[in-house]
């Protein structure tokens, strides 16, 4: 089985386009779906994965600084059948992530 730093999940042509116009790899994408320790149900059937700060303090050994900030705050949303990711963004702290941000 390839380590989560060599496997991309699929992903929709609008995540490309949104992960590219927020400046968001798609590598940090699998990152995501393999340590969230938030997955939640948002809508249609998607689940809305994120890591927390307290998560990512105890992955000093694990994942390098530059990748722990990258996903902080990184909300990847997908389809839970498949891993497909619809979209990924930044919670900024406003009321329109709060939905996402659920335990």
């Amino acid at each position: 089985m390839p380590s989560v730093a060599d496997w991309e999940p699929a992903y929709s042509r609008h995540a490309a386009r949104r992960s590219q116009s927020r400046s968001i790899p798609p590598r940090l994408f699998a990152l995501v779906l393999a340590h969230a320790d938030i997955d939640c149900y948002v809508w249609g059937g998607l689940k809305a994965a994120m890591v927390t700060r307290r998560k990512l303090a105890r992955m000093k050994r694990e994942m390098t600084l530059p990748d722990r900030e990258a996903l902080d705050s990184l909300i990847v949303v997908y389809d839970p059948a498949d891993g497909y990711v619809v979209t990924a963004f930044h919670d900024l702290g406003g009321h329109r992530g709060k939905a996402y941000r659920r335990r």
